[in-house]
């Protein structure tokens, strides 16, 4: 089989079987699994109902995440389909099959190319940021900081690009296309993190076996951004520090100093975090 498509679902079934039932009719795709990652709402009554013949349907047991819940849909394509490429996309996401052929070609052509995205604009077209560098330990830690992480947001952001194509460290994880040879060599995702912080670290993974990351430069996708329950500031911090402290740790290999400096400036950040939230309150 060419192509297998994996989407994700957490408590967003509608716009899940929307961009299923919308991709099942490309001729690039023959078979999409939609991941139900331990819904909270209807999702599995609403999904079992309705998908059909080229769309499967398979129910985590359990939450464990993005990078796990991606992998449940990697693992059962390649057991059950053994394909040469893999397309992970996110439920809030629009493209057409002009994109996805783009996308494909270019794998095919490049076989240092292990994974492949394009560029982004919101519902509203505007650009949004696409491809970044791998920062260095000073840079990750100090983006803990409030005050540092608004200034220098966009740093290490991809501006400029070339005309149709270019090899980048990063692309944004709610449109991944792989070939499945370098997602299985790189040993999938690392489930290690619930949120945050995946593509830099499948991008490191790829990066160790030889394989490269593109982007497609004149071809867009649209990210109609899901508003969700996770939106709790809190929440955020916990899984965005996690994340980061564990990719440190293990792909950049800091020492116990470092990991030090690392948990000093996420302490600074809890205090910033609960000033900033305190002073909103107050100003409701």
């Amino acid at each position: 089989m060419k192509c297998v498509m994996s989407i994700l679902n957490y408590n967003d079934s509608r716009r899940a079987l929307e961009l299923a039932e919308r991709c099942v009719k490309f001729d690039s795709i023959e078979r999409i699994i939609i991941v139900d990652n331990k819904s909270t709402d209807d999702s599995v009554t609403f999904l079992t109902e309705r998908v059909g013949s080229n769309i499967e349907l398979v129910v985590a047991s359990e939450n464990r995440g993005f990078a796990a819940g991606n992998d449940i849909g990697a693992k059962y394509a390649q057991e059950k389909y053994n394909p040469e490429y893999i397309l992970f996309a996110n439920t809030d996401t629009i493209f057409s099959e002009t994109e996805v052929n783009a996308c494909l070609s270019k794998l095919k052509a490049k076989a240092d190319l292990g994974l492949i995205s394009m560029r982004i604009k919101d519902i509203k077209g505007n650009e949004e940021k696409s491809a970044w560098h791998f920062k260095s330990f000073l840079d990750y830690t100090l983006f803990n900081i409030w005050i540092y992480r608004h200034i220098t947001y966009k740093k290490g952001v991809y501006k400029s690009f070339s005309n149709d194509f270019q090899y980048v460290d990063i692309v944004r994880g709610s449109f991944m296309l792989f070939k499945m040879k370098a997602l299985i060599e790189a040993n999938f995702f690392d489930e290690n993190t619930f949120l945050y912080y995946e593509e830099e670290i499948i991008a490191y993974r790829l990066r160790k076996h030889g394989y490269k990351v593109g982007l497609l430069t004149n071809y867009f996708y649209i990210h109609n951004h899901i508003a969700s329950g996770t939106g709790n500031i809190w929440f955020i911090k916990k899984h965005l520090d996690a994340s980061l402290r564990w990719f440190l740790i293990n792909y950049y290999n800091i020492g116990n100093v470092k990991i030090r400096i690392f948990d000093f400036a996420t302490k600074i950040c809890s205090c910033e975090t609960f000033l900033i939230e305190k002073l909103k309150r107050r100003g409701k």
